[in-house]
């Protein structure tokens, strides 16, 4: 299991359409581990397509509260926090509420604009 756990998180990871057992095949040199794929093909996982969004943030000259704001398919998402991990959190949970995603298939192309 903790095998299985650690390939896993490789899988999600790198972020790559391929099967755990490819991925597995990558990274383990030749010759080692041979009976590793007998043990994942029964358990092989389902693919990951991770999304990547537009993150847009800016900080307010006020109260030092950063901005950011997602357009995603036909809505703009808007939200402040005072750290940008509170800020990306706060954003999984909008898509999730409004378009129904996975806050674990999600990672943001950040961008910064000028106050």
């Amino acid at each position: 299991t903790k095998i299985y756990y650690v390939f896993y998180c490789v899988y999600v990871v790198t972020n790559m359409k391929k099967s755990l057992l490819q991925k597995v095949q990558e990274l383990i040199p030749d010759g080692k581990f041979k009976g590793l794929s007998q043990l994942l093909e029964p358990h092989e996982l389902p693919l990951i397509e991770i999304k990547k969004i537009n993150l847009i943030i800016e900080k307010s000259d006020d109260d030092n509260v950063l901005w950011g704001r997602v357009h995603y398919e036909d809505n703009l998402l808007i939200d402040s926090a005072d750290t940008e991990d509170a800020l990306q959190d706060k954003m999984k949970t909008l898509l999730k509420d409004f378009h129904d995603l996975d806050p674990e298939t999600i990672t943001f192309e950040v961008s910064y604009e000028a106050p």
